[in-house]
């Protein structure tokens, strides 16, 4: 399965996506014929370092 193994039975998994801001671990049932995403973390930020925001809610580039 792709993905690093995060347990010992092999049904837990957590693939890496390069550039991507998304973080994931799925688990395989095979008897069941499904794969299931129980952990989803989509990360998106205010940017602090966009030049629209900068200084704004006292944010800087220079944290």
């Amino acid at each position: 399965m792709p993905g690093d193994a995060l347990d010992d039975v092999g049904v837990r998994y957590s693939p890496a996506l390069e550039g991507e801001p998304v973080v994931f671990e799925y688990t395989v049932h095979p008897e069941q014929r499904q794969i299931r995403i129980p952990v989803l973390v989509w990360f998106h930020s205010l940017s602090f370092f966009h030049p629209a925001l900068k200084g704004e809610m006292g944010w800087s580039a220079a944290w």
